[in-house]
This record gives C-alpha cells, sequence and structure tokens, in this order.
C-alpha cells in the first residue's frame, strides 16, 4: 500500500515536471516566432528600398575607408590588425553612445540633462582612450596585439 502511495506522487511529480517543460516549451516558441516576424518584415523591402540601402551602405564604407586613411595615414589593406581592430572597437562604442543619445530625446526636464552630461563624459572618456591606444600601437611599430586589451568593457 505504501509503495502504491509513492509510485503515485512519484507519477504526479513528474508529469508536473511535463507539464513544466511544455510551457517552457511554449514561451520559447513564443519568441521563436516574434523572431521569424521581425526578420520577414525586414524581408519584406520593395526593390526601391534595397536599392536604397545598398547605396546607404556603400557609401558609408567608403566614408569609413576614407575617414580610416585620414585618421591613420595608411590604407585600410595594409595597415597592422591591431590598428584595424582598434578603429572597429572605436567606431562600435561612438555607434552606441550616438544611439544612446538618439534615445535620451525622448526623455524630458532635468533627467534628459543628467543623460546628456553622463553621455558626453563618457564620449571624452573614449576618445581619450581611443587615442592613448593609437599612440600605443604606432609606438610599438608593428602593432603588436598584446597593446591592446582584448576585452571591449576594459576601464
Amino acid at each position: 500500500m505504501r509503495q502504491r502511495g509513492r509510485q503515485l506522487e512519484r507519477q504526479g511529480e513528474r508529469r508536473e515536471n511535463q507539464d513544466e517543460r511544455i510551457e517552457e516549451r511554449g514561451e520559447d516558441l513564443k519568441n521563436r516566432g516574434r523572431r521569424l516576424r521581425r526578420r520577414a518584415s525586414r524581408r519584406n523591402l520593395t526593390p526601391e528600398q534595397r536599392q536604397a540601402r545598398k547605396a546607404r551602405r556603400k557609401s558609408q564604407r567608403k566614408f569609413a575607408k576614407q575617414d580610416f586613411e585620414t585618421k591613420t595615414g595608411k590604407s585600410y589593406k595594409d595597415a597592422p590588425k591591431p590598428l584595424k581592430s582598434e578603429m572597429v572597437r572605436h567606431a562600435r562604442t561612438r555607434a552606441r553612445l550616438n544611439r544612446l543619445k538618439e534615445v535620451s530625446g525622448q526623455k524630458e526636464g532635468e533627467s534628459r540633462t543628467k543623460l546628456l552630461a553622463r553621455i558626453q563624459k563618457l564620449e571624452t572618456k573614449e576618445n581619450d582612450k581611443h587615442a592613448q591606444r593609437l599612440e600605443t600601437i604606432s609606438n610599438n611599430g608593428s602593432g603588436a596585439s598584446d597593446t591592446v586589451p582584448a576585452t571591449e568593457g576594459s576601464k
């Protein structure tokens, strides 16, 4: 009798665990559906929109190459890998900060002012770090990769 009761308890526990897993799987499928819908909406571009996107990307790449050459004095192909990676890292950080500025435009009043001040402080800090890293890379000559920290969020 006791053994049968234990068996029923275990069986009930197993069913509860199964129910939990089914619910988790359902949430995963919902999230997957959301991601797929977002992707599909990106694919539903008209030919004109695709062409405009392609032209915009091309001009952005051209501008980035010119910017790289003016800042470093070297063509992108001839630049050492640490220099390239530092420029990419700096561009990503600047893009994030610019996005933060855009988003901060939605806030109003004193909180927006404080946020913009913090973003400005971060921009100054990033520019100083970037200049220091570029100087380290250029002083090293070959631009050995051990001079540039590997982590993106290093302080």
